[in-house]
């Protein structure tokens, strides 16, 4: 993320059908200090239906409220907005 909330709980990165370790090291390599979870089973499809990578973004009750398939431009004024309306509620 190129910005921080105070509120924000986390960013986590979950890895499927890969090397594991690879994922680890691209992290480690890119700077990017987030948790990196492999699932020990299926992910639901709500969230993840196959399409890589997957964007979703849960609201305080674990309610989804953003999910985007594909390449996601998160340095775009628009995200932060969603963000950061989803905070205020």
């Amino acid at each position: 993320m190129f910005r921080t909330w105070s509120s924000f709980a986390r960013i986590s990165v979950f890895l499927r059908d890969a090397n594991p370790e690879l994922g680890k090291v691209y992290l480690e390599d890119k700077g990017f200090i987030v948790p990196f979870l492999i699932p020990d089973g299926e992910i639901p499809t709500p969230y993840f239906n196959g399409s890589l990578p997957t964007t979703v973004v849960l609201d305080k009750n674990g309610q989804i409220q953003l999910h985007y398939q594909g390449l996601a431009d998160y340095s775009k004024e628009s995200f932060y907005e969603t963000i950061d309306a989803l905070l205020k509620r």
